[in-house]
């Protein structure tokens, strides 16, 4: 009597990483489209094709998400594969400006003065956001320390006081 054997064939393994970056908030989206293969290898003559999910515009860290396709040619052979995908990591850092509140002088009238003006003395705000000041004011003979509150707003008129590192 003859036996059939059997043969298998198993999916090659690879593990794919996708970059990681740090950078400081500049108020557009910030996204590393790379990614390497750190562990195994391809069939010779196949390439690998990434999707990328994940971009990050304000203060924070997320996963840079991502996905993968292996081809021969044209043919999609990915299942062939068995892919471990590592997701590195995005971040973008607080942008660092100091503000610093303006003095002024005003002579006693009876009415409530308010001074809302500061100046960035290190530092920028990015391109179309502006600073908002609010200043309760003052109205009776003192001095008193000064600073002003403010919201950094973007075009829009959105808050994004939070992307700020403000000494």
């Amino acid at each position: 009597t003859l036996e059939e054997g059997l043969l298998e064939v198993t999916p090659r393994p690879i593990t794919v990483q996708s970059a990681s970056g740090t950078r400081v908030y500049d108020g557009t989206a910030f996204e590393i489209k790379e990614a390497t293969i750190i562990e195994g290898t391809l069939v010779e003559g196949q390439n690998i094709e990434y999707t990328f999910y994940n971009s990050i515009i304000d203060v924070g860290v997320i996963s840079n998400d991502f996905g993968v396709n292996i081809y021969n040619g044209t043919e999609d052979v990915t299942s062939n594969y068995f892919v471990t995908l590592e997701e590195g990591l995005l971040e973008v850092t607080p942008r660092p400006i100091t503000i610093k509140s303006e003095s002024h002088t005003f002579e006693y009238d009876g009415l409530v003065h308010d001074f809302k003006t500061a100046s960035i003395i290190q530092g920028t705000l990015v391109e179309g956001q502006r600073i908002e000041y609010y200043d309760s004011g003052y109205m009776y003979v003192g001095t008193y320390e000064h600073f002003v509150d403010y919201d950094i707003v973007d075009e829009y008129g959105i808050d994004v006081t939070h992307n700020y590192e403000i000494s």
